[in-house]
């Protein structure tokens, strides 16, 4: 079995629809690519959305559409109370179901299936500590 293959989606326009200009057709190149996946930045640290509600939900039918799954990332920054960086991607997570999520910090990622992340980020909520899955 091959390992899942995909890519990070991030686009350098401003806030807005721009942000997903030509989705349909990145998704279609990346099944004919032969990817499995695209990941959607979602959130710059706890509060700042990179994407709103409405554009990941297009995201997630396009995926479908194109038979690819649908995952989000965080960018972590780690200044603010890890906690509400935790909670608002757990609540992102909850909302979008997606198929796994990445997490992102200085350049180091962590890869964290959907339903675990969900679990660690409550636990996170309770107690204060995320660890990597490994830890």
């Amino acid at each position: 079995m091959k390992p899942a293959a995909g890519l990070w989606h991030w686009s350098p326009a401003g806030p807005g629809p721009a942000r997903l200009s030509g989705l349909d057709e990145l998704c279609k190149r990346a099944r004919r690519a032969g990817l499995d996946y695209i990941s959607f930045k979602a959130l710059d640290g706890a509060q700042d959305r990179f994407l709103t509600d409405s554009q990941l939900s297009e995201a997630k039918r396009a995926c479908a559409r194109a038979g690819l799954e649908f995952s989000l990332w965080q960018y972590v920054y780690a200044v603010r109370p890890p906690r509400e960086e935790a909670q608002s991607f757990a609540k992102l997570i909850e909302r979008f179901k997606p198929t796994f999520v990445l997490l992102s910090a200085d350049g180091k990622s962590v890869y964290v299936s959907s339903s675990k992340a969900v679990v660690r980020l409550r636990r996170h909520r309770r107690t204060g500590a995320l660890k990597h899955p490994r830890c």
